[in-house]
C-alpha cells in the first residue's frame, strides 16, 4: 500500500475489500513493479500486517463494486491512483473520491 494512501487515510481509519487485497498482491507482486518487495507470496504477509491495524475494517463484498457505491454504503471514500477517474462517474461525487499521486 502506498505511504501516501496511509498518510491521507489512517487518521480516519482505512478499509480494504477483496478487490483491494487482490490489486495489491497483483501489482506489488510483479517483479517489474518499481520497489516490489517480491512475489505475491512475499507481499501477502505484508498486507496481512497492514490490515491488522486497529483502525482498519475489512469490507466484505456484500455490495457489488460495479454499483460504485460500496464505499458510500459503509461511510467511506474511493481512494485510487487512477487519474482517469472523474468524480462525475463516482457515486457521491467529488466528496467521495480521493485521487493520489502515483
Amino acid at each position: 500500500m502506498s505511504a501516501a494512501l496511509l498518510d491521507v487515510q489512517v487518521a480516519n481509519g482505512w478499509a480494504t475489500c477483496l478487490f483491494t487485497k487482490n490489486a495489491v498482491l497483483r501489482i506489488l507482486g510483479q517483479p517489474r513493479y518499481p520497489n516490489s518487495p517480491g512475489p505475491p507470496a512475499v507481499v501477502a504477509p505484508l498486507v496481512a500486517e497492514l490490515i491488522r491495524h486497529p483502525q482498519h475494517p475489512f469490507w466484505p463484498d456484500s455490495l457489488s463494486l460495479l454499483t460504485r457505491a460500496m464505499w458510500m454504503h459503509r461511510g467511506g471514500r474511493l481512494v485510487s491512483f487512477d487519474r482517469r477517474l472523474g468524480y462525475e462517474g463516482v457515486a457521491g461525487g467529488r466528496e467521495a473520491l480521493c485521487l493520489l499521486e502515483a
